[in-house]
């Protein structure tokens, strides 16, 4: 079984080779998508306090401008989401639910 939070987002539970018990690791939905999470971004520390808080809790990166072509972004979403499954990262109906997604939404449109 896969472990998962609230919202049945999985969760890792091995780091590393190492066994956790966290919500704090969270597998990528894929390499491309409506958005990519940065864990920790120097380029936010801008010298600030602000900018040293923002770099060390990362930022969300609106990635929907890099594609003009929805055929291209399920693609992409498809090739990527199909990678993890056969790697052991995705269940094949987790990987089919992304591309579902993918394909419902308004990226590249």
């Amino acid at each position: 079984t896969i472990a998962r939070d609230a919202n049945g987002n999985a969760l890792v539970r091995f780091v590393g080779t190492h066994p956790v018990v966290t919500t704090a690791y969270r597998l990528p939905e894929v390499a491309v998508g409506e958005n990519q999470y940065i864990a920790l971004d120097p380029s936010f520390n801008d010298g600030s306090f602000t900018g040293f808080l923002r770099m060390l809790a990362g930022s969300l990166v609106n990635l929907t401008g890099n594609f003009t072509n929805h055929t291209v972004y399920v693609n992409a979403v498809t090739t990527h989401a199909r990678s993890l499954q056969a790697q052991g990262y995705l269940l094949a109906a987790d990987a089919d639910a992304i591309i579902n997604r993918a394909d419902l939404s308004y990226i590249g449109r």
